[in-house]
């Protein structure tokens, strides 16, 4: 998987707080649109930590956590450059 960026240091340092790491691989081109992510957790309080972590970390809550019309609840949230992701746990969790 490959995410685009305009601004590199900006997004080192948002998933550098996450605890993330990257592989060095070179930035797209002018012109990337972009795409969403899914985390997917197994429980609905690890959502909410996840979600809060994101948050703190300098997301942009997209939409929040909300219980889906598929069974399961999940929030969106974009990171600096406008990157969504979906933070989903499925149906029967606790």
């Amino acid at each position: 998987m490959t995410l685009g960026a305009r601004a590199l240091a900006s997004l080192r340092s948002f998933y550098g707080r996450r605890g993330w790491t990257e592989t060095g691989a070179p930035v797209p081109a002018a012109g990337w649109n972009g795409v969403t992510f899914a985390i997917n957790v197994s429980a609905e309080d690890e959502l909410r930590s996840v979600f809060d972590a994101a948050v703190a970390a300098g997301a942009t809550v997209v939409a929040p956590i909300t219980r889906r019309e598929w069974g399961g609840t999940s929030g969106y949230v974009a990171d600096p450059e406008g990157n969504r992701w979906e933070l989903a746990v499925g149906s029967g969790s606790d």
